[in-house]
């Protein structure tokens, strides 16, 4: 595995993190309470997209209830600090707007490289409560993700030749 997808990886890891993590909380204060059990289930954490789904590696792996527990005890540890993702949010708009001055773009980076090692570290907490089947479980399933990304580039780079540059 090279260091590139590596840093890819983890890159994607933390914005599905930080993504989950606003969504969570803004579900959780915007939905209002409910009598259906489906509905109840999915915000109490214990539906299937509660919080032993949010890291994708963990989709389809077999965790025993104390692995749950420790996983919704890591995640709930390490939630994103509010403060940070709304100065994120706003440097991004001045990115977006073309305002963005040096420093924002220094301070971003500064952010960017603190979520990335907080990731890192959630990451390494999850893993070593895994066992080693869990393990070899998520790698086999990686591999089989790399192998359809590059069958896809592959067929995407053949339609580019096979389309005609008259249009």
């Amino acid at each position: 595995m090279t260091a590139r997808f590596k840093l890819f990886s983890i890159t994607l890891f933390a914005a599905a993190f930080a993504m989950s993590a606003v969504a969570v909380s803004a579900q959780d204060a915007a939905t209002p309470a409910s009598s259906d059990k489906k509905m109840e289930r999915s915000h109490n954490g214990r539906g299937m997209r509660g919080d032993r789904m949010m890291m994708r590696e963990l989709r389809g792996i077999t965790l025993s209830d104390g692995q749950k527990q420790q996983v919704k005890t890591i995640m709930e540890t390490s939630k994103p600090n509010q403060a940070s993702m709304d100065e994120m949010r706003t440097i991004m708009t001045a990115r977006r707007d073309g305002t963005i001055t040096a420093e924002q773009k220094a301070r971003l980076e500064t952010l960017r490289t603190e979520m990335k090692q907080k990731q890192d570290f959630i990451h390494l907490q999850i893993m070593s409560i895994l066992t080693p089947e869990q393990k070899q479980q998520i790698e086999t399933r990686k591999a089989e993700r790399e192998k359809r990304m590059a069958e896809r580039r592959e067929m995407k780079k053949q339609q580019k030749m096979e389309k005609p540059n008259d249009q």
